[in-house]
């Protein structure tokens, strides 16, 4: 990774956690597009980190971007529980706009797979911002649990699910009505719940944005 115009910085969070980020500052570039104006805002997957994961794809088309390790990845703090993952893109979010100084019309948030809920999550609470990708994400985490528990399991599965990893990614981004793009892979069995194409869970939540932008072809 490049360290031109990149910093790094440590931010608290509402429930006292440090969340880990890397910013590169692109806006000084002298591009023919001024895409430096725009800041993506990454949303790393499962197991990963911003230093070596989806952080680097805007910095290749030379947006700026805003990278952050989920609580308990990296050097953030934390236990990577919803609640806490909230708390944090919410810090990320506030920084980026009261510190970094971009306008939420010139903010693009970029969530692969699990990092789809902080995505979903953010765009719920702030419609304002300008832009929402989300790459091999799902709609809701409970129906790619259940058929990873075992036969008998399922009312404790919904339970548990529901209570401590409610992750309800079409719930959270019915709300938000600014352009979304959605990145799907036919071969993606992390979001599958069978090796059907048709059983990708991506599949549901386009199917619960479309409903909810235009019910009237439901």
């Amino acid at each position: 990774m490049s360290t031109k115009n990149l910093s790094r910085a440590k931010l608290e969070t509402s429930d006292g956690n440090n969340i880990d980020t890397l910013f590169v500052d692109n806006r000084q570039e002298d591009n023919e597009s001024h895409v430096g104006n725009k800041l993506v805002i990454t949303c790393e997957g499962n197991a990963a980190f911003c230093e070596i994961g989806c952080f680097e794809v805007p910095l290749k088309e030379n947006y700026s971007a805003l990278g952050w390790n989920h609580p308990g990845f990296g050097y953030s703090t934390g236990i990577p529980l919803a609640v806490h993952d909230a708390n944090a893109i919410e810090a990320v979010y506030d920084y980026a706009v009261n510190k970094l100084g971009f306008a939420p019309k010139d903010i693009i948030i970029y969530g692969w797979s699990i990092g789809g809920f902080s995505t979903a999550y953010i765009a719920n609470s702030h419609p304002e911002i300008g832009n929402v990708i989300l790459d091999a994400s799902f709609d809701d985490i409970v129906h790619l649990a259940i058929p990873r528990m075992p036969d008998g399991l399922e009312s404790v599965t919904v339970n548990c699910v529901k209570k401590y990893f409610n992750l309800n990614n079409a719930e959270l981004i019915k709300s938000y009505y600014n352009p979304i793009r959605f990145i799907r892979r036919n071969n993606d069995e992390l979001i599958s719940t069978s090796a059907k194409v048709s059983s990708n869970r991506g599949n549901g939540l386009v199917a619960a944005i479309l409903e909810s932008r235009y019910p009237a072809l439901f």
